[in-house]
């Protein structure tokens, strides 16, 4: 998988869209995003198991950052959460609902599955979110008002994108 993301340029789409960063940085935004997948492809959970995965991993032309440098990174590319705040008229209570609309990412997303899929027809991108239950300690209740995360899931078709 990692090979043929590579071989289809996906680094070179992530550098483009996020910019460059500054001479003196030993990884670009694409070594982070990529390394982190590998993680993720390998069962890493926690930010802390890239360091594990570093140690592990022997492939070539990947570079392996640290957890820290990992999280330094990512975390610079985050933006605030949009609160909109309601009335539920059932309840009679006021409803507060958290979302993330990062429209460069989002934008990066799109760019990177048009050149991964050659559509040859209009096709629909379809968006909603699933909750996942759980108790974790920066779990929120939801807007089903039961406690856990609610990340948003787009395909188009059968792809999840």
């Amino acid at each position: 998988m990692h090979a043929e993301l590579l071989r289809k340029k996906i680094p070179a789409i992530i550098d483009a869209a996020l910019g460059k960063r500054v001479k003196q940085c030993k990884y670009s935004y694409s070594d982070i995003i990529m390394f982190w997948m590998l993680c993720n492809y390998c069962g890493a959970n926690r930010l802390e198991r890239a360091n594990f995965y570093k140690q592990k991993l022997n492939i070539p032309n990947i570079k392996c950052p640290s957890a820290d440098q990992v999280g330094r990174i990512l975390k610079s590319l985050a933006i605030p959460d949009t609160t909109l705040k309601s009335i539920d008229s059932k309840h009679k209570s006021e409803v507060i609902n958290q979302f993330n609309d990062h429209q460069s990412l989002n934008k990066l997303l799109v760019k990177i599955n048009l050149h991964l899929f050659k559509y040859k027809e209009a096709i629909t991108l379809d968006y909603d979110t699933t909750l996942l239950h759980n108790e974790k300690i920066d779990s929120r209740n939801t807007y089903k008002q039961e406690r856990g995360y609610n990340p948003g899931v787009t395909m188009c078709g059968n792809t999840i994108l």
